[in-house]
């Protein structure tokens, strides 16, 4: 077991941080992450939609309804 790492700023000063240099938050930036992962899979391949979100982190399919699915090549 690996020991417990430990920063000399917050878990809130390193979300600014974060933030402020890569224009996201952590959660989003994981997401836009996945969803440009997805968008490259998408088109290379005749999985289903809901293997492909699996594959890229998403747990739950309906995710994948409405918007953020009609927008995946404009991240």
């Amino acid at each position: 077991m690996l020991p417990e790492a430990s920063a000399a700023i917050s878990e809130s000063e390193c979300r600014r941080y974060f933030g402020a240099t890569i224009g996201a938050t952590p959660g989003r930036y994981v997401r836009q992450l996945r969803l440009q992962k997805a968008a490259e899979l998408l088109p290379r391949t005749d999985e289903r939609i809901a293997d492909v979100g699996a594959q890229c982190g998403f747990a739950d399919v309906s995710y994948w309804k409405g918007n953020k699915f009609l927008h995946l090549t404009e991240i």
